[in-house]
């Protein structure tokens, strides 16, 4: 369902809390019959990306603009990263990470990809012009985009959680900033959160 979201200029900035609650034991029901497990022999991966699911605020990753580390919409937890939702935006959010040559077993790592979930909600009526984006890059350490990895627009999937996953594996081996950029234009706001942002690095399985 479409978000209410406040005006930015009335939020505070300041990050969450770090400190996450213990969670309490649970308790099955008799009445829940459980099945035999069935194991599959998945590859062992590695995750650079640190911090990826946004409980602990912003560490690990640099913030630009008015991007904020939001409660409003988290698809799991209890925070997102939200970018845009006010005119003439150009908010930035991008973590530096190593994608590794070997994995937690010490073998080749042979495949990596880049998982996020996003969200998108919009003031904007078009259905046939885009004025609002999120941009997705993988860049170097020195800025230059790599390769543009997704666009969305104010005439995306909207208000609702998407999830988008994507091959990477042709960076293994490389420092890289996983980049997220939201611009908007001077009329009807578009707010895009971003959370669980994953990179696995496999071995072969």
């Amino acid at each position: 369902m479409p978000l209410t979201l406040p005006d930015r200029a009335d939020l505070n900035s300041d990050p969450p809390p770090t400190h996450i609650d213990t969670p309490q034991p649970s308790h099955g029901s008799c009445s829940v019959v459980y099945l035999p497990a069935v194991l599959k022999n998945y590859p062992p991966c590695a995750q650079p990306v640190q911090n990826g699911d946004f409980e602990a605020g912003s560490a690990y990753w640099t913030l630009g603009g008015r991007t904020i580390i939001s409660t409003l919409t988290p698809h799991s937890g209890s925070y997102s990263a939200w970018l845009g939702g006010y005119n003439n935006a150009n908010d930035i959010l991008y973590q530096t990470v190593t994608i590794p040559n070997t994995g937690p077993t010490g073998q080749p790592v042979v495949h990596a990809h880049l998982s996020y979930y996003w969200y998108m909600s919009t003031e904007e009526t078009s259905s046939s012009n885009d004025y609002d984006f999120l941009y997705v890059r993988i860049r170097n350490i020195y800025g230059s985009t790599l390769r543009q990895v997704q666009v969305m627009t104010n005439r995306s999937t909207k208000d609702i959680w998407v999830l988008s996953s994507f091959d990477v594996s042709e960076f293994i081996g490389q420092t890289v900033q996983i980049y997220f950029q939201a611009t908007t234009d001077g009329s009807l706001k578009s707010s895009f959160f971003i959370d669980d942002v994953g990179l696995y690095a496999c071995e072969s399985g």
